[in-house]
């Protein structure tokens, strides 16, 4: 969605129609009313005090209405020109994030073959379909799309947001024919990768996840020191790192998890185009995008739980005043190299957020 000088010129043009709509109907009633004192007879006297609630009311239902007319459609129609640069500097920003992708899809050589399974949630609605990675805004972008969906979520659980939303989920090699045939909106929502890590490891390793029990007991069989001794507490971040460097578990579904797979495995950007490729570091501004672009209603917001610069409240800081310092030289570069497309791709650098 781009605005330009000729779209300005045409809002202008209709805002000034409303006002001489509003300045007629003031010199209408101003001249109705002197018309009426002039041309006063004993008959229209006894009406007018007959009437005269009624007259005084139809006046101000008059000013209502040219008021209404002037300013209250004006602004359903029309954005302000704050609103046309916001929706300009992000339509530049979703621009650029792409121009930047191809280039590296290219150097990275993943622009070739063909995409595998995806998960993709649908509003049909809106037409929108959205891509979705695990640990990176999903809950929250999952909540949008089911109240997209007209489905009321400020009383669910978590675990019903995820089952409700399989109702609205396709689940298929690439993306389903329609989206391109009726020219759906498609979106993608990323996050530092590092931070995404994290995230899966405290969520689904720490808190000693039942479903992940598995991937536990693998990871402590494979990288603890059996001089240790000790089997029943939960793998530590750089056990669970050397585990994710093991190309099988880290590059797609098959081999790993959801959770912790690259981008590149589970959405396919260099494959397919998006048109929003949304960031948790700048969450608000590029759903505020989104949901114009779509003409959502101004009651659907992407909720709140997350830092000024996209991080999980829970988790804000961890990233190095945790984590990483528990990591050898050796295990940070094997780390940066199993993810190595997740930065590149998106424009993250490997020790900040952008």
């Amino acid at each position: 969605m781009e605005w330009n000088s000729e779209v300005l010129v045409r809002r202008i043009v209709l805002s000034r129609r409303y006002s001489r709509i509003f300045i007629q109907a003031i010199m209408f009633l101003v001249l109705g009313y002197f018309a009426f004192c002039f041309l006063g007879s004993s008959r229209l006297k006894h009406v007018a005090a007959k009437d005269e609630f009624s007259i005084k009311t139809t006046m101000n239902q008059a000013l209502k209405v040219a008021q209404a007319d002037s300013a209250g459609e004006l602004a359903k129609a029309e954005p302000n020109i704050e609103e046309i640069l916001f929706l300009e500097r992000i339509a530049r920003r979703m621009k650029d994030r792409k121009r930047m992708m191809r280039k590296q899809c290219k150097a990275l050589g993943l622009n070739m073959g063909e995409a595998d399974m995806m998960r993709v949630l649908i509003a049909e609605d809106y037409k929108l379909a959205y891509c979705y990675v695990p640990k990176a805004g999903c809950s929250n972008m999952k909540k949008l799309i089911l109240e997209l969906n007209g489905i009321n979520t400020n009383k669910l659980r978590n675990k019903d947001i995820h089952s409700l939303s399989k109702v609205n989920e396709t689940k298929q090699i690439g993306m389903p024919d329609f989206v391109a045939e009726d020219n759906y909106i498609k979106l993608m929502l990323v996050r530092h990768p590092y931070e995404r890590l994290i995230s899966s490891y405290n969520n689904k390793i720490l808190q000693r996840d039942r479903k992940f029990d598995m991937f536990s007991r693998q990871i402590k069989l494979l990288y603890r020191d059996p001089t240790l001794n000790d089997t029943q507490s939960p793998p530590t971040f750089p056990e669970f790192a050397e585990f994710v460097t093991n190309g099988r578990n880290s590059g797609s579904h098959n081999g790993g998890d959801p959770h912790w797979s690259k981008y590149n495995s589970l959405c396919y950007p260099c494959l397919i185009e998006y048109d929003v490729i949304a960031h948790l570091e700048t969450i608000q501004e590029d759903t505020r995008y989104l949901l114009k672009l779509i003409k959502a209603p101004t009651k659907v917001l992407f909720q709140s739980g997350y830092s000024k610069i996209g991080l999980s409240k829970t988790e804000y800081g961890n990233f190095k005043n945790i984590y990483f310092k528990q990591l050898n030289s050796s295990q940070k570069q094997n780390l940066y190299k199993a993810y190595e497309s997740d930065f590149k791709l998106f424009g993250y650098s490997e020790t900040n957020n952008t």
